[in-house]
């Protein structure tokens, strides 16, 4: 049987609702929360993937680790700390307070599914990630013409959780004078104490290191970004081979 299929007799990832998807146990009319645990968000994840990428999630075990280290941090299972994915601990103590930033290879997956978690989480209030491309967000910066546009526009990123896809992708904006508008979100965010996800892809001339990887950011946001990025973010990496392959 299709895997989107068995999974939908499951749990329905359009009427799902922590705080409204209810059963009714019949003996004493007691009304239960369906549970938020690791096989619940395993299989709305998997839902929303397929929906989003129009192909089913290949369950090989490098994509199901990535999954499941996904899920533990979603679900706040202590089994997240011990993923081996998890890198740079010294620098960066792993912690559910902090956000995702993930770094690999292109179509490693990082796309697909702090999406598809976005898109999970959509309808829980203290869960829920707004996602964003950051090409995307340059370019609204670019369109806007009055300057109460554009204050109201970065105050908006200043507050709530937020996932930033494809970081240092976006290009300088222009408008009212040269800005990389990220470097000044992310000095925001860190000051308001904001929960933050990001992904970016690995340096060109050094595939693989994760280290690298991470300078990268200095190099273009300043190294006042870079050390900052220890204290908001858990390190994780998606190696190995494209999953559009």
């Amino acid at each position: 049987m299709h895997i989107k299929q068995t999974i939908k007799e499951a749990v329905n990832i359009k009427t799902f609702d922590i705080t409204e998807n209810t059963v009714k146990n019949d003996k004493d009319g007691e009304v239960k929360k369906k549970p938020w645990n690791y096989e619940t968000v395993k299989q709305l994840l998997l839902v929303q993937f397929e929906e989003n990428e129009g192909v089913p999630f290949i369950e090989t075990p490098e994509n199901l680790l990535k999954l499941k280290t996904i899920v533990y941090y979603l679900t706040r299972d202590k089994r997240f700390f011990n993923s081996p994915l998890l890198k740079m601990q010294e620098q960066s103590k792993p912690s559910f307070d902090k956000g995702l930033l993930i770094v690999g290879g292109y179509g490693t997956g990082k796309s697909a599914l702090l999406k598809a978690m976005s898109d999970v989480v959509a309808k829980i209030h203290h869960l829920r990630a707004t996602y964003h491309l950051c090409s995307e967000m340059v370019a609204e910066y670019e369109s806007m013409k009055e300057a109460e546009d554009i204050k109201q526009f970065m105050d908006k990123h200043f507050y709530g959780t937020r996932i930033y896809d494809d970081l240092l992708n976006e290009d300088v904006a222009s408008n009212y004078g040269k800005k990389d508008i990220l470097k000044d979100i992310f000095t925001a965010r860190y000051k308001n104490k904001r929960k933050t996800h990001t992904a970016l892809n690995y340096h060109p001339d050094y595939p693989g290191d994760v280290e690298m990887a991470l300078q990268q950011i200095g190099e273009r946001y300043g190294g006042h970004i870079y050390d900052r990025i220890f204290q908001m973010f858990n390190i994780i990496e998606f190696p190995g081979k494209s999953m559009r392959c």
